[in-house]
């Protein structure tokens, strides 16, 4: 078993990563991968694990924490938690297979047909968790649910593969 934890934070305190990796298995057998994730978001353009491609829909500071659990011969589960966002308010996340970048679209198309539909409550919180095939995403992304297309609003990226 291999497991590794690391904890960051900026001196401005505008982004703060927990990150949690266990890899364990016989040698030789299928990997089961456990990753959890958690960030406050950034500027876009902070090269930050958390960003926020729009500010007023997904606020710096918010956080996003995600947790995948699998991608050995069975099904994964990913979990997804929000605070900090817009109160009452729909948003969409997607597994996506690069990371967060400059821009929604720098993530790539969305994996395994994963959609997890959430609703903030009074206080800007959600959670959604959901089941895929197989897989190892190496980003979330939220998408503005209220938007016909589904505009990429906040990013969080994964360990590599």
């Amino acid at each position: 078993m291999i497991k590794r934890s690391v904890l960051a934070a900026t001196t401005a305190g505008t982004c703060l990563v927990a990150l949690s990796v266990t890899l364990a298995g016989p040698a030789g057998a299928a990997t089961n991968r456990q990753v959890h994730m958690a960030a406050n978001l950034s500027a876009a353009d902070s090269g930050s694990t958390a960003v926020s491609y729009d500010p007023e829909l997904a606020p710096l500071g918010a956080r996003i924490a995600v947790a995948v659990v699998g991608g050995g011969a069975g099904p994964t589960e990913v979990t997804l938690d929000v605070s900090g966002l817009l109160a009452d308010r729909a948003y969409v996340a997607h597994t996506h297979g690069n990371p967060c970048g400059a821009t929604a679209a720098d993530a790539g198309p969305a994996e395994n047909g994963v959609r997890l539909d959430l609703q903030t409550d009074g206080d800007g919180a959600a959670h959604g968790e959901t089941e895929i095939p197989s897989g190892s995403p190496r980003s979330v992304v939220v998408h503005d649910g209220a938007a016909a297309e589904g505009t990429g609003v906040a990013c969080i990226t994964l360990p590599g593969r």
